[in-house]
C-alpha cells in the first residue's frame, strides 16, 4: 500500500528528471484540508542577498490511476449516420458525376 498524506500535509523530493532550466528542481504531492490531493512543484532560487529560497507552485489535482486508465481506454463507438446523410450518398439514378 502506498503512503497516504494526512490532510494539510505533503511531500517534496528532488525531481527525477530536469529536462530544461525551467523544469522544477523538486516535485511531490500535497493533500489539502478538504482531502483533495494536488501536484506540487518547487524551484531553488537565488535571493538578491546571495542566499537561497524555494519557489512553489500548486499543480493540477491528482487523479487516481483507475480514473486515468478508464478515461484513456474508452471503447470506440462508431457514430451512426443520420438518415439524411445516408440519402445524400444514395445515387439511385446511376449517373456517374465525372
Amino acid at each position: 500500500m502506498a503512503y497516504e498524506h494526512k490532510p494539510g500535509q505533503g511531500t517534496l523530493g528532488k525531481a527525477k528528471t530536469k529536462t530544461k532550466d525551467t523544469s522544477p528542481d523538486l516535485t511531490g504531492k500535497i493533500k489539502l484540508p478538504d482531502g483533495q490531493e494536488y501536484w506540487l512543484s518547487g524551484w531553488i532560487k537565488k535571493a538578491s542577498n546571495g542566499g537561497e529560497f524555494y519557489s512553489l507552485s500548486l499543480g493540477q489535482p491528482v487523479q487516481p490511476v483507475a480514473e486515468v486508465y478508464s478515461a484513456a481506454h474508452q471503447p470506440f463507438v462508431r457514430p451512426t449516420p443520420s438518415p439524411s446523410a445516408v440519402s445524400k450518398l444514395d445515387d439511385s439514378d446511376g449517373d456517374i458525376p465525372f
